[in-house]
């Protein structure tokens, strides 16, 4: 995986999401107290936007900070597996950070725990889990 080309895709996210806006980029770029340059080349992904500047971003296009890499693995990363697990990973990744911390360290342990490499302590952790999600 390349960084390059997660920052061209962000990019490429942050302009679609702005056309969608029919926000030009001078009027974004105000928005976000920055030059209209320096929006241009994050847009082409010749800069990479830090955290707190996607934030900013993220809150004036009414998005959540996932969005700007939704579909990057379907895209770019062929490190993962191929369609139908990139499919539930690229859909997994936004719900998971919807989540507040509490839960999604609670999932993590859970899935850590189904996915042990002895195939009866998976299967019993599974059934541990279908027990309790019937109980509640």
């Amino acid at each position: 995986m390349k960084l390059e080309n997660i920052d061209q895709y962000v990019g490429k996210q942050l302009s679609s999401r702005r056309r969608q806006l029919n926000l030009s980029q001078r009027n974004l770029a105000e928005k976000a107290d920055i030059t209209l340059r320096q929006l241009q080349k994050y847009e082409e992904g010749l800069n990479r936007i830090g955290a707190s500047r996607l934030y900013v971003f993220a809150h004036i296009l009414d998005v959540g900070i996932a969005y700007f890499f939704d579909g990057y693995f379907d895209e770019y990363d062929q490190s993962l597996p191929s369609s139908p697990d990139r499919k539930i990973i690229n859909e997994l990744i936004p719900v998971f950070l919807k989540l507040n911390s509490q839960t999604q360290e609670n999932i993590l342990k859970l899935l850590k725990d189904l996915s042990s490499e002895d195939q009866e302590v998976q299967e019993k952790n599974t059934v541990k889990l279908l027990t309790n999600v019937n109980n509640v």
